[in-house]
């Protein structure tokens, strides 16, 4: 297999990605440096693809932010960009994650099995021999974790899906994780009193000022939406350094937009929130809002039902539990909610998480099962 071979099977199964892009071009020429995938995401956003077989290193990653230099402009400074490689490396993902830089893996032994579980012949005969043994090495080894972890079930081939059956990890293992999580992240005194006082802060500028904030209030108010405690190092690192440096300055460019709707989430009835909420995805009203601010103030109205929605989130979430539903969410309002009863039944009930460890345990959990 070729790298061609991953950005044709990207770029053609692109909700892999995500969902809700739209393709622009393969190997897409910019002053002389060709794009691996552009595309243009659900709002409108362009994000770029540099895609790497193999185990990420550091030098793809400079040729990632060569490539978004050139669209990045101080008119238009909205550039997404994600680096996909077969392996990325732990210390990688850290780095990222800390700078605010999406990035994806996709094991080869993944993407032979969504090809055959899509009957797309065509591409996996582009698979070399030692690729598929390798993919099948990898399904025998899960199937006998599996074997070893509950009573064989004469019925379990009937119905087997190798991106659910074979990378799904078992309960057991997911609750490794969190309390690995909550050992290394969670125990800190200061992790909880920081966010505690960030969002008490963020809720008392949208009481005292709903519906007439200053840009300098709204600054403010993402100021602590950012804001977190890690092992005793406190920043504006909560959702990455992307909000702080592009989001928050597109989001206090709109300061009537920002009174208008999001005043409006904050009081409206309990039994509108819903629908409120699927009428700020439709109209998108908030240039770098995304589904980040709706979604946190969603939760700090009720942290216990509300859980925190980011496209980086999501992804995690689908990674570390993979879901056994097929079908697509046919819009975004269905994506939140089953993002949020997958987070409620899957993480919160099970292991008593706190609202405020929700997205911390989500984002470090996928890192567990590498």
């Amino acid at each position: 297999m070729d790298e061609k071979t991953i950005q044709d099977i990207l770029y053609k199964y692109h909700e892999l990605i995500e969902e809700g892009l739209t393709p622009l071009g393969k190997e897409v020429s910019v002053k002389g440096k060709r794009i691996d995938l552009l595309f243009h995401d659900r709002h409108g956003i362009k994000l770029i693809v540099e895609l790497k077989k193999g185990t990420v290193v550091r030098e793809h990653l400079g040729q990632l932010l060569d490539y978004e230099g050139y669209y990045v402009t101080p008119d238009d400074p909205d550039v997404r960009t994600m680096l996909i490689g077969n392996k990325v490396p732990v210390n990688f993902r850290n780095s990222m994650n800390n700078h605010g830089i999406e990035w994806r893996e996709f094991p080869i032994s993944f993407l032979v099995n969504f090809l055959k579980g899509k009957d797309q012949y065509e591409l996996l005969n582009r698979f070399t021999e030692e690729d598929l043994a390798l993919s099948d090495k990898s399904n025998l080894q899960h199937q006998s974790r599996n074997l070893k972890r509950r009573p064989i079930n004469q019925n379990a081939t009937k119905g087997f899906n190798p991106l659910s059956d074979t990378i799904r990890p078992s309960n057991e293992a997911i609750k490794r994780a969190v309390e690995s999580i909550r050992e290394e992240y969670l125990k800190h005194a200061s992790f909880h009193s920081v966010r505690n006082g960030a969002e008490e802060a963020a809720k008392k500028i949208l009481d005292r000022k709903n519906g007439r904030m200053s840009t300098e209030d709204i600054k403010n108010f993402l100021h602590y939406l950012n804001t977190e405690n890690i092992k005793g190092k406190t920043g504006t690192t909560r959702f990455g350094r992307q909000v702080t440096n592009i989001q928050s300055s597109q989001i206090c460019n709109s300061p009537d937009q920002f009174n208008k709707w999001i005043g409006k989430l904050w009081v409206v009835e309990e039994d509108n929130v819903i629908r409120s909420l699927a009428n700020f995805f439709s109209e998108s009203p908030i240039k770098g809002a995304r589904t980040l601010l709706p979604t946190f103030i969603l939760y700090l109205r009720k942290p216990g039902v509300y859980n925190i929605w980011t496209e980086n989130l999501a992804f995690k979430l689908n990674l570390a539990i993979p879901d056994n539903v097929t079908e697509q969410a046919i819009d975004q309002i269905e994506q939140y909610e089953r993002f949020n009863s997958k987070v409620m039944k899957h993480l919160v009930l099970p292991y008593d998480l706190l609202p405020q460890e929700v997205d911390l345990v989500l984002s470090k959990l996928p890192a567990y099962f590498s």
